[in-house]
């Protein structure tokens, strides 16, 4: 048996409601006929979005085990239901196309890990590819750059260019350039419009002053070597791009705006007063320290290394996303400063966290000497903090861990009210000589303490292990902490089942002692269904009440560990018949073919409508053609009479399902099975040759193509236009939830009353028209069922 724990963490659910509609476009055309409607040639009468979704995981590539996707079309704790389940490893993202409900503005992502990790996150739909990556938003040490690619300017344009050793007066807002090389000195002007110094070359100056609108750009290619730089204007500005260095000889106190993509050196630098987050791309090289005082907020996606120490001071704010060192000396974090590291931290020599705000690590930190809270909360979220020497819990103050997080030191003690609490999965406190608690102190909740020898103030250990917290030996782990970036070594021995050997862990493996099996994932979601309306009267105009054929479906397809689908299982059921043409239906997914089918079983099949290969699908087609039914007659039960299902004033009918079963010869990607897919079809009145498509799906290879184009209809096969009336109307819809249709002889447009809208403006207002919602529908003209 594995050993999970799972832990749901709900991020924020993305500001705005599932389904908005937008305001009607210019002009009341919710009362047109929807003969009458008028639209775009091009407007493609979907209901549905399809797009890419991609979703990785960042795990480590020594660990073969997959992690489970699943994928919601809502929050689960709620209504939400699946739409896909798959797998996803280090360097292999679960990919797939995915079709839901055009109204759906989010969805949900639930990652399951075989090692004990749970998180479900609300992304937006936004255009064709939605990409997720668990574990990037703060946990990864591989983030480098958050600027956006910028056009990066150059010298070569520049008007004012300067070389030698002669004094330069910069005013006016001029720019001068650095080409090649300088030695003279710089007088900025501030009170005279101040000006900008780029350097593409190299600068020598002993002393810049930078007032208002004074600013200094180091490009690609250019050093700028400045003995006292001295900024205090509260606009102007700083800023190295790529290759360019700056270097300082002086202590640095910023004013203005800081921005670093290139590289810094210098003694020390102390960041303060700046009008913006200071945002370091690039490479910075101190031989002393580093300063973040006052109000200041930084955020290093590069590396920064310091000679002596570094501190966050007074209510500064830093997010390490990147590299930090410090040499020697201390890393501490005072007063109401904050800190965050989703990458690492290096010290060789003490941390301390002496503030009153909680300070996070996402991945890695270590000190060769100490780490020490005294003041305000450290919380270690799937991170890893090492101590060579002692790691101490002070004054009341809490260290959290979450998410299989871990710290190790020699030693670890808790004093004075002090306690560690795990939440979410098993946590590891290792300290390799002794854990002490030296008075009422607590460790609480999902904690393995692992130490040689546990000393504690009472007889009673239990007063100081609570709500799941116990002790082990380092020898003899329990808990398992999986080797990652963050964490190189990781921690015991994972114990799991997995019987079929498919790589995914049985209790994620819905089907464990299958290997050809694993997840399920489902068309259009699991509990719900699709519907499919049809006019019969193509290439004639119909009477646009959509009821002729009205069917429901619903799709399960079982998926593979390597999200491949085996097999699938569609299920249909008649809704609605209001013609007097006995009908046939059928459908394929465009691109697989029928040599692709092992088998399909489950048709309905009365009359001689259709011929069928020895695997089921339909012969003479190239692609795999499925047939549902050749007739109604043996499906629904009615009273006398040409409708079905189409009058309130008539009694109900009822209906049998038709249940396919289809086999593919080899696993075929999900990519297959999406509503851009879905080709379904009807067959009109018993003549093969005569098909119904939904709009531009093309007809398959036994319909007469002769007809397309005649009478109403306005097909072109040479552009792609297929089932569509010169109005540009369609002859089906599809729907990928349940679909109530209009009563007979009721125009779809008089029951739906923004259907209209939603056509005209070429689907972007109005995208759930067919919901009940108040002002959507006029019920006298819709089938009650």
């Amino acid at each position: 048996m594995s050993i999970r724990k799972i832990n749901l963490a709900l991020i924020t659910v993305l500001t705005g409601t599932m389904f908005a509609c937008i305001e009607s476009p210019e002009g009341d055309v919710s009362q047109t006929k929807f003969n009458q409607l008028k639209v775009n040639e091009n407007f493609d009468w979907k209901t549905t979005q399809t797009f890419d979704l991609n979703v990785s995981v960042l795990e480590s590539k020594s660990y073969t085990l997959k992690s489970k996707i699943t994928v919601y079309n809502a929050d689960p704790n709620l209504e939400g239901e699946i739409v896909a389940s798959g797998s996803a490893a280090a360097g292999k993202p679960f990919s797939t196309k995915l079709s839901m409900p055009a109204a759906v503005k989010q969805l949900f992502i639930k990652y399951e890990s075989p090692y004990g990790i749970s998180d479900l996150i609300a992304t937006p739909i936004v255009g064709s590819r939605v990409d997720y990556t668990f574990g990037a938003s703060a946990k990864s040490a591989d983030m480098r750059s958050k600027s956006a690619t910028v056009a990066i300017p150059t010298c070569e344009s520049c008007v004012n260019v300067i070389s030698g050793d002669k004094d330069v007066t910069i005013a006016k807002g001029a720019t001068y350039c650095v080409t090649s090389s300088f030695t003279g000195k710089i007088d900025m002007q501030a009170w005279n419009g101040g000006g900008t110094l780029q350097v593409c070359g190299s600068a020598v100056i002993g002393s810049l002053s930078l007032g208002d609108n004074c600013n200094i750009i180091v490009l690609n290619g250019g050093k700028l070597e400045v003995g006292t730089l001295e900024v205090y204007g509260k606009n102007s500005m700083v800023k190295t791009y790529g290759t360019g260095i700056l270097a300082l000889k002086n202590t640095f106190s910023t004013f203005g705006y800081l921005v670093n993509d290139g590289t810094i050196t210098g003694s020390d630098l102390n960041l303060q007063n700046l009008n913006s987050t200071f945002v370091n791309n690039g490479t910075i090289n101190l031989t002393g320290q580093l300063q973040l005082n006052g109000t200041v907020s930084a955020e290093n996606y590069g590396s920064i290394t310091t000679g002596k120490s570094l501190q966050i001071s007074t209510s500064g704010y830093l997010h390490n996303y990147g590299l930090i060192e410090v040499k020697s000396g201390m890393f501490q974090v005072n007063n109401k400063a904050e800190f965050n590291n989703s990458g690492s931290v290096s010290v060789d020599g003490s941390i301390e966290f002496n503030s009153s705000k909680m300070c996070i690590d996402y991945c890695k930190m270590t000190a060769t000497k100490n780490i020490t809270i005294n003041g305000g909360d450290v919380a270690v979220k799937q991170g890893y903090m090492v101590s060579g020497n002692d790691f101490t819990v002070n004054n009341s103050r809490k260290l959290i861990l979450t998410d299989i997080a871990m710290v190790r030191a020699n030693n670890v003690t808790l004093n004075s009210n002090a306690s560690i609490v795990g939440e979410s999965s098993t946590n590891v406190v290792l300290a390799s000589n002794v854990f002490t608690i030296n008075g009422k102190e607590t460790v609480n909740g999902l904690v393995e303490v692992s130490t040689p020898k546990f000393v504690f103030y009472t007889n009673n250990i239990s007063n100081h292990l609570l709500n799941g917290a116990y002790t082990t030996t380092p020898d003899q782990p329990k808990a398992f902490i999986p080797k990652s970036a963050c964490n190189e070594g990781g921690f015991g021995k994972l114990e799991i089942s997995d019987t079929d050997l498919d790589g995914v862990e049985d209790d994620m493996d819905e089907f464990p002692a299958d290997p050809n099996l694993a997840y399920t994932s489902y068309f259009p979601a699991k509990g719900s269904n699709g519907s499919l309306a049809f006019e019969d009267l193509w290439p004639s105009q119909g009477d646009y009440d959509f009821n002729d054929l009205v069917v429901d479906f619903s799709g399960e397809m079982l998926v593979n560990a390597d999200n491949m689908v085996q097999e699938m299982t569609v299920v249909f059921e008649i809704k609605a018949i209001g013609a007097s043409m006995d009908n046939g239906f059928a459908f394929s997914f465009n691109n697989v073919m029928a040599d692709q089918i092992k088998y399909v079983e489950g048709a309905v099949l009365s009359k001689e409508l259709f011929k069928l290969n020895d695997n089921g699908t339909e012969a003479e087609q190239k692609e795999a053609v499925f047939v549902v039914f050749d007739s109604p007659s043996k499906l629904i039960h009615r009273m006398p009479g040409a409708y079905f299902n189409t009058e309130n004033d008539k009694e109900r009918g009822t209906s049998d399902a038709v249940k396919l079963h289809i086999v593919f010869a080899e696993p075929v990607s999900t990519e297959l099975i999406n509503a851009d897919n879905f080709n379904p079809f009807m067959v009109v009145n018993q003549n093969r040759k005569k098909e119904i498509h939904l709009p531009d799906f093309a007809p398959t290879m036994l319909a007469d193509a002769a007809t397309l184009g005649t009478d109403d209809d306005a097909s072109a096969a040479d552009k792609g236009k297929y089932y569509r009336s010169k109005a540009g109307l369609p002859w089906a819809i599809l729907i990928f939830e349940p679909f109530d249709y209009p009563v007979e002889r009721a125009i779809i447009t008089d029951a739906h009353l923004h259907m209209a809208e939603w056509a005209v403006s070429g689907g972007k207002v109005y995208t759930d028209w067919y919901k009940d919602l108040k002002g959507y529908r006029n019920y006298d003209k819709i089938f009650k069922k």
